[in-house]
Protein backbone atom coordinates (compact mmCIF):
# COMPACT_ATOMS: atom_id res chain seq x y z
CA UNK A 1 0.00 0.00 0.00
CA UNK A 2 1.38 3.38 -1.05
CA UNK A 3 -0.21 6.66 -0.02
CA UNK A 4 0.78 10.04 -1.42
CA UNK A 5 -0.05 13.22 0.52
CA UNK A 6 0.48 16.86 -0.39
CA UNK A 7 -1.15 20.23 0.16
CA UNK A 8 -0.08 23.18 -2.02
CA UNK A 9 1.11 26.37 -0.37
CA UNK A 10 -2.10 28.14 -1.38
CA UNK A 11 -4.16 25.78 0.83
CA UNK A 12 -4.82 27.61 4.16
CA UNK A 13 -3.59 26.18 7.45
CA UNK A 14 -7.06 25.33 8.74
CA UNK A 15 -7.63 23.04 5.75
CA UNK A 16 -4.26 21.37 6.26
CA UNK A 17 -5.14 20.76 9.91
CA UNK A 18 -8.46 19.25 8.89
CA UNK A 19 -6.71 16.86 6.52
CA UNK A 20 -4.29 15.87 9.28
CA UNK A 21 -7.13 15.05 11.68
CA UNK A 22 -9.60 13.58 9.20
CA UNK A 23 -7.27 11.78 6.79
CA UNK A 24 -3.54 11.46 7.43
CA UNK A 25 -3.76 10.48 11.09
CA UNK A 26 -6.46 7.90 10.25
CA UNK A 27 -4.13 6.20 7.76
CA UNK A 28 -1.26 6.10 10.24
CA UNK A 29 -3.41 4.84 13.13
CA UNK A 30 -5.11 2.19 10.98
CA UNK A 31 -1.81 0.68 9.86
CA UNK A 32 -0.44 0.86 13.37
CA UNK A 33 -3.44 -0.95 14.87
CA UNK A 34 -3.33 -3.71 12.24
CA UNK A 35 0.50 -3.87 12.15
CA UNK A 36 0.36 -3.65 8.34
CA UNK A 37 3.33 -1.93 6.67
CA UNK A 38 2.76 0.95 4.27
CA UNK A 39 4.75 3.28 2.09
CA UNK A 40 4.16 7.00 2.48
CA UNK A 41 5.10 9.77 0.12
CA UNK A 42 4.82 13.19 1.70
CA UNK A 43 6.16 16.29 0.03
CA UNK A 44 8.77 18.29 1.89
CA UNK A 45 6.56 21.37 1.64
CA UNK A 46 3.74 19.64 3.52
CA UNK A 47 6.12 18.07 6.03
CA UNK A 48 7.47 21.54 6.79
CA UNK A 49 3.93 22.70 7.59
CA UNK A 50 3.35 19.66 9.79
CA UNK A 51 6.27 20.76 11.94
CA UNK A 52 4.60 24.07 12.74
CA UNK A 53 0.90 23.09 12.67
CA UNK A 54 0.84 19.66 14.33
CA UNK A 55 4.24 18.18 15.29
CA UNK A 56 2.51 15.13 16.80
CA UNK A 57 1.72 13.77 13.34
CA UNK A 58 5.47 13.76 12.67
CA UNK A 59 5.99 11.74 15.87
CA UNK A 60 3.26 9.31 14.77
CA UNK A 61 4.95 8.80 11.40
CA UNK A 62 8.38 8.46 12.99
CA UNK A 63 7.11 5.78 15.37
CA UNK A 64 6.06 3.61 12.44
CA UNK A 65 9.37 4.30 10.66
CA UNK A 66 11.31 3.13 13.71
CA UNK A 67 9.12 0.01 14.01
CA UNK A 68 9.71 -0.85 10.32
CA UNK A 69 6.01 -0.41 9.53
CA UNK A 70 6.43 2.63 7.29
CA UNK A 71 8.78 3.41 4.42
CA UNK A 72 9.17 7.01 3.34
CA UNK A 73 9.96 7.94 -0.25
CA UNK A 74 11.71 10.88 -1.80
CA UNK A 75 9.86 13.25 -4.11
CA UNK A 76 9.90 16.84 -5.38
CA UNK A 77 9.75 19.34 -2.49
CA UNK A 78 6.98 21.55 -3.86
CA UNK A 79 5.18 18.84 -5.86
CA UNK A 80 6.53 19.71 -9.34
CA UNK A 81 5.70 17.87 -12.54
CA UNK A 82 9.28 16.77 -13.14
CA UNK A 83 9.12 16.19 -16.94
CA UNK A 84 8.30 19.91 -17.31
CA UNK A 85 11.41 21.03 -15.41
CA UNK A 86 15.06 21.48 -16.27
CA UNK A 87 17.35 18.89 -14.72
CA UNK A 88 18.85 21.51 -12.40
CA UNK A 89 15.43 22.51 -11.04
CA UNK A 90 14.44 18.87 -10.64
CA UNK A 91 17.61 18.22 -8.62
CA UNK A 92 16.92 21.30 -6.48
CA UNK A 93 13.45 19.99 -5.57
CA UNK A 94 14.72 16.47 -4.88
CA UNK A 95 17.69 17.54 -2.76
CA UNK A 96 15.60 19.95 -0.71
CA UNK A 97 13.03 17.23 -0.03
CA UNK A 98 15.65 14.62 0.88
CA UNK A 99 17.55 16.94 3.22
CA UNK A 100 14.44 17.81 5.23
CA UNK A 101 13.34 14.19 5.59
CA UNK A 102 16.80 13.05 6.63
CA UNK A 103 16.88 15.77 9.26
CA UNK A 104 13.43 14.92 10.69
CA UNK A 105 13.46 11.13 10.21
CA UNK A 106 17.01 10.07 10.96
CA UNK A 107 16.28 6.36 10.44
CA UNK A 108 14.50 6.78 7.12
CA UNK A 109 16.48 5.22 4.27
CA UNK A 110 14.72 7.04 1.40
CA UNK A 111 15.61 4.32 -1.08
CA UNK A 112 12.57 4.88 -3.26
CA UNK A 113 11.13 7.78 -5.20
CA UNK A 114 7.57 8.89 -6.00
CA UNK A 115 7.42 11.34 -8.92
CA UNK A 116 4.68 13.97 -8.63
CA UNK A 117 1.49 12.86 -10.39
CA UNK A 118 3.57 9.84 -11.45
CA UNK A 119 5.10 12.13 -14.05
CA UNK A 120 7.90 10.09 -15.57
CA UNK A 121 10.54 10.78 -18.22
CA UNK A 122 13.55 8.62 -19.17
CA UNK A 123 16.09 11.34 -18.27
CA UNK A 124 15.11 10.79 -14.64
CA UNK A 125 16.98 7.46 -14.61
CA UNK A 126 20.53 8.88 -14.26
CA UNK A 127 19.29 11.80 -12.19
CA UNK A 128 17.63 9.59 -9.56
CA UNK A 129 20.55 7.18 -9.60
CA UNK A 130 22.95 10.02 -8.86
CA UNK A 131 20.73 11.10 -5.96
CA UNK A 132 21.15 7.57 -4.49
CA UNK A 133 17.62 6.31 -5.13
CA UNK A 134 17.31 2.60 -5.89
CA UNK A 135 13.73 2.40 -7.17
CA UNK A 136 10.92 4.54 -8.53
CA UNK A 137 7.19 3.99 -8.98
CA UNK A 138 5.60 4.70 -12.37
CA UNK A 139 2.01 4.27 -13.49
CA UNK A 140 0.92 1.25 -15.49
CA UNK A 141 0.16 3.65 -18.36
CA UNK A 142 3.93 3.75 -18.96
CA UNK A 143 4.10 -0.04 -19.07
CA UNK A 144 1.17 -0.11 -21.51
CA UNK A 145 3.07 2.22 -23.84
CA UNK A 146 6.27 0.22 -23.37
CA UNK A 147 4.39 -2.85 -24.61
CA UNK A 148 2.98 -1.05 -27.63
CA UNK A 149 3.41 -2.40 -31.12
CA UNK A 150 3.38 0.75 -33.28
CA UNK A 151 2.02 0.47 -36.77
CA UNK A 152 1.74 3.19 -39.37
CA UNK A 153 -1.34 4.31 -41.22
CA UNK A 154 -1.53 6.82 -44.06
CA UNK A 155 -3.70 9.88 -43.37
CA UNK A 156 -4.31 13.15 -45.24
CA UNK A 157 -3.02 16.33 -43.61
CA UNK A 158 -3.05 19.67 -45.40
CA UNK A 159 -3.55 18.00 -48.76
CA UNK A 160 -0.61 15.63 -48.22
CA UNK A 161 -0.37 11.95 -47.36
CA UNK A 162 1.57 11.41 -44.15
CA UNK A 163 2.18 8.52 -41.79
CA UNK A 164 0.35 8.46 -38.47
CA UNK A 165 1.27 6.00 -35.67
CA UNK A 166 -1.44 3.58 -34.63
CA UNK A 167 -0.63 2.28 -31.15
CA UNK A 168 -1.93 -1.08 -29.95
CA UNK A 169 -0.84 -2.65 -26.68
CA UNK A 170 -1.53 -5.74 -24.63
CA UNK A 171 -0.40 -5.88 -20.99
CA UNK A 172 -0.92 -8.95 -18.81
CA UNK A 173 -1.54 -8.89 -15.06
CA UNK A 174 1.76 -10.54 -14.22
CA UNK A 175 3.64 -7.84 -16.15
CA UNK A 176 2.19 -5.13 -13.88
CA UNK A 177 3.51 -7.03 -10.84
CA UNK A 178 6.98 -7.54 -12.31
CA UNK A 179 9.98 -5.46 -11.12
CA UNK A 180 11.98 -3.94 -13.96
CA UNK A 181 15.30 -2.22 -14.50
CA UNK A 182 15.92 0.68 -16.84
CA UNK A 183 19.35 1.85 -18.00
CA UNK A 184 20.34 5.24 -19.39
CA UNK A 185 23.75 6.93 -19.58
CA UNK A 186 25.31 3.92 -17.83
CA UNK A 187 23.04 4.55 -14.84
CA UNK A 188 20.19 2.30 -13.81
CA UNK A 189 17.16 2.31 -11.57
CA UNK A 190 14.54 -0.25 -10.60
CA UNK A 191 11.06 0.46 -11.95
CA UNK A 192 8.03 -0.63 -9.94
CA UNK A 193 4.61 -0.30 -11.57
CA UNK A 194 1.47 0.94 -9.87
CA UNK A 195 -1.53 -1.21 -10.71
CA UNK A 196 -3.74 1.60 -11.93
CA UNK A 197 -6.92 -0.42 -12.44
CA UNK A 198 -6.89 -2.01 -8.99
CA UNK A 199 -5.85 1.25 -7.30
CA UNK A 200 -8.94 2.94 -8.72
CA UNK A 201 -11.39 0.04 -8.45
CA UNK A 202 -13.20 1.30 -5.36
CA UNK A 203 -12.71 4.98 -6.07
CA UNK A 204 -15.45 7.50 -5.68
CA UNK A 205 -13.71 10.82 -6.11
CA UNK A 206 -16.52 12.72 -4.45
CA UNK A 207 -16.97 10.48 -1.41
CA UNK A 208 -13.61 8.78 -0.89
CA UNK A 209 -11.34 6.10 -2.20
CA UNK A 210 -12.98 3.20 -0.37
CA UNK A 211 -16.49 4.48 -0.04
CA UNK A 212 -17.88 1.22 -1.49
CA UNK A 213 -17.25 -0.65 1.75
CA UNK A 214 -19.51 -3.56 0.82
CA UNK A 215 -17.10 -4.49 -1.98
CA UNK A 216 -14.12 -4.97 0.37
CA UNK A 217 -14.11 -8.77 0.36
CA UNK A 218 -14.76 -8.92 -3.38
CA UNK A 219 -11.87 -6.52 -3.92
CA UNK A 220 -9.58 -8.65 -1.73
CA UNK A 221 -10.42 -11.67 -3.88
CA UNK A 222 -9.60 -9.75 -7.03
CA UNK A 223 -6.26 -8.61 -5.62
CA UNK A 224 -5.46 -12.19 -4.62
CA UNK A 225 -6.22 -13.42 -8.14
CA UNK A 226 -3.87 -10.84 -9.67
CA UNK A 227 -1.09 -11.35 -7.15
CA UNK A 228 1.76 -13.30 -8.74
CA UNK A 229 4.36 -15.44 -7.04
CA UNK A 230 7.59 -13.47 -6.47
CA UNK A 231 5.88 -10.36 -7.84
CA UNK A 232 4.90 -7.06 -6.22
CA UNK A 233 1.42 -5.60 -6.64
CA UNK A 234 1.36 -1.89 -5.85
CA UNK A 235 -1.84 -0.13 -4.84
CA UNK A 236 -1.35 3.63 -4.61
CA UNK A 237 -3.54 6.70 -4.39
CA UNK A 238 -3.84 10.14 -2.79
CA UNK A 239 -4.12 9.92 0.98
CA UNK A 240 -6.87 12.51 1.01
CA UNK A 241 -9.20 9.81 -0.35
CA UNK A 242 -9.30 8.37 3.16
CA UNK A 243 -11.46 10.38 5.54
CA UNK A 244 -13.77 9.96 8.52
CA UNK A 245 -16.50 8.58 6.23
CA UNK A 246 -14.28 5.99 4.58
CA UNK A 247 -12.01 5.01 7.50
CA UNK A 248 -14.08 1.97 8.43
CA UNK A 249 -14.13 0.80 4.83
CA UNK A 250 -10.35 1.13 4.59
CA UNK A 251 -9.84 -0.94 7.73
CA UNK A 252 -12.26 -3.52 6.40
CA UNK A 253 -10.40 -3.91 3.13
CA UNK A 254 -7.02 -4.16 4.86
CA UNK A 255 -8.41 -6.83 7.15
CA UNK A 256 -9.86 -8.73 4.18
CA UNK A 257 -6.49 -8.59 2.39
CA UNK A 258 -4.71 -9.65 5.57
CA UNK A 259 -6.85 -12.79 5.78
CA UNK A 260 -5.96 -13.83 2.23
CA UNK A 261 -3.33 -16.53 2.38
CA UNK A 262 -1.67 -15.62 -0.91
CA UNK A 263 -1.04 -11.98 0.04
CA UNK A 264 1.82 -10.65 2.17
CA UNK A 265 2.09 -6.95 2.91
CA UNK A 266 5.49 -5.42 2.35
CA UNK A 267 7.26 -2.19 1.57
CA UNK A 268 9.06 -1.99 -1.80
CA UNK A 269 12.54 -1.91 -0.27
CA UNK A 270 11.85 -4.95 1.89
CA UNK A 271 10.54 -6.79 -1.16
CA UNK A 272 13.64 -5.87 -3.16
CA UNK A 273 15.90 -7.23 -0.42
CA UNK A 274 14.90 -10.68 -1.69
CA UNK A 275 16.73 -9.87 -4.94
CA UNK A 276 13.88 -10.67 -7.37
CA UNK A 277 14.80 -11.13 -11.00
CA UNK A 278 14.60 -7.82 -12.83
CA UNK A 279 13.46 -7.54 -16.43
CA UNK A 280 15.16 -4.90 -18.54
CA UNK A 281 12.71 -2.58 -20.25
CA UNK A 282 12.40 0.93 -21.63
CA UNK A 283 9.67 2.95 -19.90
CA UNK A 284 8.46 5.90 -22.00
CA UNK A 285 7.36 9.23 -20.55
CA UNK A 286 3.96 9.12 -18.86
CA UNK A 287 1.74 10.44 -16.05
CA UNK A 288 -1.16 9.04 -14.06
CA UNK A 289 -3.32 10.71 -16.72
CA UNK A 290 -1.41 8.96 -19.54
CA UNK A 291 -0.04 12.15 -21.11
CA UNK A 292 0.65 15.83 -20.27
CA UNK A 293 -2.62 17.26 -21.58
CA UNK A 294 -4.10 17.78 -18.11
CA UNK A 295 -1.23 20.15 -17.29
CA UNK A 296 -0.57 21.84 -20.64
CA UNK A 297 -3.67 21.91 -22.82
CA UNK A 298 -5.19 25.34 -22.11
CA UNK A 299 -3.98 28.78 -23.13
CA UNK A 300 -3.62 29.69 -19.45
CA UNK A 301 -1.42 26.63 -18.88
CA UNK A 302 0.80 27.52 -21.81
CA UNK A 303 1.08 31.19 -20.82
CA UNK A 304 2.07 30.16 -17.31
CA UNK A 305 4.70 27.71 -18.54
CA UNK A 306 6.15 30.32 -20.90
CA UNK A 307 6.38 32.80 -18.03
CA UNK A 308 8.08 30.19 -15.82
CA UNK A 309 10.56 29.53 -18.61
CA UNK A 310 11.27 33.26 -18.83
CA UNK A 311 11.88 33.43 -15.08
CA UNK A 312 14.09 30.33 -15.14
CA UNK A 313 16.17 31.67 -18.05
CA UNK A 314 16.67 34.99 -16.27
CA UNK A 315 17.74 33.19 -13.08
CA UNK A 316 20.22 30.99 -14.96
CA UNK A 317 21.67 34.03 -16.71
CA UNK A 318 22.08 35.81 -13.37
CA UNK A 319 23.87 32.76 -11.93
CA UNK A 320 26.33 32.75 -14.82
CA UNK A 321 26.78 36.51 -14.72
CA UNK A 322 27.58 36.49 -11.02
CA UNK A 323 30.28 33.87 -11.41
CA UNK A 324 32.79 34.57 -8.63
CA UNK A 325 31.29 37.99 -7.97
CA UNK A 326 30.81 38.41 -4.20
CA UNK A 327 28.00 40.95 -4.48
CA UNK A 328 26.06 39.82 -1.40
CA UNK A 329 22.91 41.78 -2.21
CA UNK A 330 22.73 40.38 -5.75
CA UNK A 331 23.30 36.85 -4.45
CA UNK A 332 20.54 37.35 -1.88
CA UNK A 333 18.17 38.24 -4.71
CA UNK A 334 19.33 35.17 -6.63
CA UNK A 335 18.55 32.94 -3.64
CA UNK A 336 15.08 34.47 -3.30
CA UNK A 337 14.50 34.03 -7.04
CA UNK A 338 15.42 30.34 -6.92
CA UNK A 339 13.09 29.63 -3.98
CA UNK A 340 10.18 31.52 -5.55
CA UNK A 341 10.68 29.58 -8.78
CA UNK A 342 10.53 26.24 -6.95
CA UNK A 343 7.28 27.31 -5.25
CA UNK A 344 5.81 28.38 -8.60
CA UNK A 345 6.46 24.90 -10.02
CA UNK A 346 3.83 23.10 -7.91
CA UNK A 347 1.89 21.04 -10.45
CA UNK A 348 -1.37 22.01 -8.74
CA UNK A 349 -1.02 25.44 -10.32
CA UNK A 350 -1.56 23.76 -13.70
CA UNK A 351 -3.82 20.84 -12.83
CA UNK A 352 -6.55 22.87 -11.07
CA UNK A 353 -7.82 24.99 -13.92
CA UNK A 354 -8.84 28.62 -13.66
CA UNK A 355 -9.29 28.73 -9.87
CA UNK A 356 -8.54 32.06 -8.22
CA UNK A 357 -6.95 30.46 -5.18
CA UNK A 358 -4.68 28.19 -7.21
CA UNK A 359 -3.64 30.33 -10.16
CA UNK A 360 -3.23 33.77 -8.54
CA UNK A 361 -0.74 32.69 -5.81
CA UNK A 362 1.19 30.64 -8.35
CA UNK A 363 1.45 33.54 -10.78
CA UNK A 364 2.68 35.66 -7.88
CA UNK A 365 5.45 33.18 -7.06
CA UNK A 366 6.46 33.17 -10.72
CA UNK A 367 6.52 36.99 -10.87
CA UNK A 368 8.50 37.12 -7.62
CA UNK A 369 11.06 34.76 -9.11
CA UNK A 370 11.50 36.92 -12.20
CA UNK A 371 11.55 40.20 -10.31
CA UNK A 372 14.13 38.97 -7.76
CA UNK A 373 16.37 37.89 -10.63
CA UNK A 374 15.96 41.23 -12.38
CA UNK A 375 16.75 43.01 -9.11
CA UNK A 376 19.93 40.95 -8.91
CA UNK A 377 21.01 42.30 -12.30
CA UNK A 378 20.26 45.87 -11.19
CA UNK A 379 22.37 45.43 -8.08
CA UNK A 380 25.23 44.03 -10.17
CA UNK A 381 25.09 47.04 -12.47
CA UNK A 382 25.37 49.43 -9.52
CA UNK A 383 28.40 47.68 -8.00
Amino acid sequence: MVWHIHQPLFIPNDEVLRQIHESYRIIIQTHKSLAIPLTLNITGALLERFASLDPKIINDINELVQNNLLELTGTGYYHPMLPLLSESDAVAHIKKDKQLKKRIFSRAQLSGFWPTDLGWAPWLVPLLNEQKFQWVIVDSTSLTQANALPEWQEIRVGGHTVLSPQIESITFDDEVSTPYEMLLSDKKIIILVRNRDLSLTLSDHNKGIIYQEHLAEQFADEVAQKTTKNGILILAEDGERINTQTARGYQRILTALQKTSTITFSTPSKYLQKKPQLQHKYFPASTFQYDMAAWTQTMDDQAYLLYLNRAETTIRTLELSLGNNNNKKARAQLSKARESLLKAQDSGALFWKFHQRTRSPSWQYARDALHHAESGFSLMAKS
